[in-house]
């Protein structure tokens, strides 16, 4: 197991460094200049003419006038120290920043995510029990309804019928834990589906099993069956989709954050886009992409020690 968890946490390293390069690359790609850039947000004003002499200055200074591969060279060396660089606009240290923002942005996510998994999980595995039953039926159609509405046209829905017609709760900010229940529903809903939809199908593949006809004909309780047999073997497929939605938190909440004015990273993200603060961008892209890299590092893990087939480089089939 351990050497397992070894080669993942190689592959992980690896990867978050491809990221953080393509990222780097992309951003670099941007049209505008980055030197003007900095200028207007950092040096003067918007409304101030920029000499090109400014500008020379400050890609000196900021080492812009070197190759590219060499300033993602410098800029990983300083990441890998703790030193993500310091954003344009605000002029504080990008990690610092990105820090103080991760707390809001996992407790919006996390208790959307419980939320959701405690609905949806039960809701998939009793609908695979009672397969072409009503409530399979009904639910099937519930999760496709709302897995088909984009997550900002439920949000500008909420807004309008719960704070603007019945003024019942607020619609940004963050001053009391009413302010969390909005953004809080529009994140719940969009995973519920996905996650209904991946516990159902892998409970009925299971209970089509012959092991499962075997424990019917022991005489088994379709409890016990589910229990005692069915469970474990739709665990890895339950716990994948879990750990792609809290993955999923970091990056997915950009609109939901920005909509409601939450000040997590997704927010963070969409202004940093909006003012070009390239050194802010490249840290939040390398912070959702190691959300993403820890949670399915844990996921690996967690189902290795499930099925040792997994680990052991063997199919699950």
């Amino acid at each position: 197991m351990l050497k397992f968890a070894v080669k993942r946490v190689v592959a992980c390293f690896f990867v978050l460094i491809a990221v953080s390069f393509l990222s780097f690359i992309v951003l670099s790609l941007a049209p505008g200049d980055t030197a003007v850039t900095i200028l207007t947000h950092t040096f003067i004003g918007f409304d101030d003419i920029i000499h090109d002499a400014d500008v020379q200055t400050v890609s000196q200074l900021y080492n812009l006038d070197s190759p590219l591969i060499l300033q993602y060279w410098a800029w990983l060396k300083g990441a890998l120290l703790g030193n993500w660089g310091t954003s344009y606009v605000h002029n504080v240290p990008v990690w610092s920043l990105i820090l103080s923002k991760i707390p809001y942005t996992l407790f919006l996510g996390l208790i959307a995510f419980f939320a959701a998994f405690i609905i949806s999980v039960p809701m998939g595995l009793y609908a695979a029990a009672h397969r072409n039953g009503a409530f399979d039926h009904i639910s099937r159609f519930v999760t496709i309804f709302f897995g088909s509405i984009p997550n900002f046209w439920l949000a500008l829905v909420l807004i309008i019928v719960f704070c603007i017609k019945l003024n019942w709760l607020p619609v940004t900010g963050i001053g009391s834990p009413l302010n969390f229940i909005l953004p809080g529903i529009t994140l719940m809903v969009g995973m519920i589906p996905t996650t209904f939809r991946i516990t159902r199908s892998s409970m009925s593949e299971v209970m089509g099993q012959d092991y499962i006809a075997t424990a019917k004909s022991k005489g088994l309780t379709p409890p016990q069956i589910v229990s005692k047999h069915a469970l474990v073997n739709v665990a890895p497929s339950v716990i994948t989709m879990a750990g792609l939605e809290i993955g999923h938190i970091l990056g997915g909440s950009v609109i939901v954050e920005t909509i409601f004015v939450w000040p997590g990273i997704g927010k963070l993200l969409y202004d940093s886009i909006i003012s070009k603060d390239y050194p802010m961008m490249q840290g939040c892209i390398v912070t959702i992409s190691l959300g993403y890299i820890i949670a399915m590092f844990l996921v690996d893990v967690i189902t290795a020690s499930i099925d040792p087939r997994i680990r052991l480089g063997g199919s699950r089939n």
